[in-house]
């Protein structure tokens, strides 16, 4: 057996030992399930020490298969009907804080809470700051695509206001037509400005908004 599938062998026979361990619902730390380990290896033809055993729950660890603390390991995580629930929602709608998800699955908040935090710990999803929100997503997706997809869901509005009448739209005109307060459109402009999704074009002195090109890869969200 050559060094690669001896560690193959040796991480397969660990990480069965932590199913079975795991199995009769006790919570995983490395010190208290080393000599279990231990004695899984006495019986098998592998010769590995405490150390080389350490090492390897450490990867598995390092690689968020386990978590040390939890009665959990990864493929589990998704076993549970909520959590399963909240990480599809998450996959198709990312972006969403903690009392969006309340109110849409209709879930408490202490269910949504401990769910977020589980997935979170083994890296199904991500968690960042934005707009005084702290946003929930697929950890495949990249923050900047989260943000431009928050605010697409955030100013539906506005934008398929801009969408219908894309001949350039001043803010007076967007306050009155979706009846929004002119401090709101403003706030939403200048963010939707920021990020490249409308424009602004000055004509006759009156400053007119369209919709940016940018917003096209994110016409599914609209």
């Amino acid at each position: 057996m050559n060094v690669i599938s001896k560690r193959l062998e040796e991480e397969k026979i660990i990480y069965e030992t932590i199913q079975d361990y795991i199995g009769k619902n006790k919570i995983f730390e490395i010190e208290r399930f080393l000599p279990i380990v231990l004695a899984r290896f006495a019986k098998s033809s592998i010769n590995i020490n405490k150390q080389g055993i350490k090492r390897h729950l450490q990867s598995l660890v390092k690689k968020r298969l386990i978590i040390e603390g939890s009665p959990l390991i990864k493929e589990d995580v998704l076993n549970n009907p909520n959590r399963k629930k909240l990480y599809d929602y998450l996959r198709l709608n990312p972006g969403k804080y903690i009392a969006q998800l309340q109110l849409e699955l209709n879930l408490s908040h202490h269910v949504v809470v401990w769910h977020l935090r589980v997935l979170e710990k083994f890296q199904f999803i991500k968690r960042d700051s934005f707009d005084d929100h702290e946003l929930y997503y697929d950890s495949k997706l990249d923050f900047h695509d989260v943000k431009i997809i928050y605010l697409i869901s955030k100013n539906k509005k506005i934008i398929n206001y801009l969408k219908q009448n894309n001949i350039g739209v001043n803010k007076s005109q967007l306050s009155k037509e979706l009846s929004m307060d002119l401090r709101t459109v403003d706030k939403n402009i200048e963010y939707l400005s920021k990020h490249d999704l409308i424009s602004m074009e000055i004509i006759d002195n009156i400053s007119l908004y369209f919709l940016g090109e940018k917003i096209d890869p994110f016409e599914p969200y609209l």
